[in-house]
């Protein structure tokens, strides 16, 4: 089997995760069971290819890999497309060193992860440095989510979760340069 064909079910293999980690809880049996092989298959994947990480992306609703589309897993993974969409996230970045553990957590939080989000519209805002080298002294990230029956609570964990955890860009740029949040729902009819 193709390195390619193994990662377009190792994505399959995570939505299903999510539907099982709905179902049940993320420390059940079947629930840890998907959460270890995909942990595994990854780990074979990322040493075949001779990689470190691997980014599973999306766009326009749609799973993308190394540039093309994921057709197959795009259309088993509803539940994958709609928690990506839900994060207003752009995918996911996995590393070689996840554990079957953290992909139960991925899960839980995808299983958990479902607000009726209409809309995400990102304002960032940067200011220059006026002393010393070149750079940024910092960045303001405004989300501002649009929905129905929203609940302030999970988008406000959902936003740490993507800040903290998911976004690369952003764990990087927080090393030397401070980035706060603010955020703002909007109740749709």
């Amino acid at each position: 089997m193709s390195n390619k064909a193994v990662f377009e079910e190792l994505v399959t293999l995570l939505s299903s995760g999510i539907s099982r980690a709905k179902l049940y809880f993320s420390t059940h049996p079947r629930v840890r069971e998907v959460s270890d092989t995909f942990a595994q298959g990854l780990a074979q994947v990322l040493a075949e290819a001779g990689k470190d990480k691997i980014f599973l992306g999306m766009v326009d609703g749609k799973l993308v890999h190394d540039g093309r589309y994921l057709i197959g897993p795009t259309i088993v993974g509803g539940r994958l497309v709609d928690f990506l969409a839900n994060l207003g996230s752009g995918g996911l970045l996995f590393r070689e060193q996840l554990e079957g553990k953290d992909v139960a957590e991925l899960l839980r939080l995808a299983a958990e992860t479902s607000e009726p989000v209409e809309s995400l519209e990102l304002r960032v805002t940067a200011e220059k440095k006026k002393e010393g080298p070149a750079g940024l002294a910092g960045v303001k990230v405004e989300y501002v989510i649009r929905g129905k029956g929203l609940s302030p609570e999970k988008i406000e964990k959902a936003v740490r979760l993507s800040e903290e955890k998911y976004c690369t860009v952003g764990g990087a740029l927080t090393q030397a340069t401070p980035i706060t949040h603010e955020i703002t729902i909007e109740e749709t009819s």
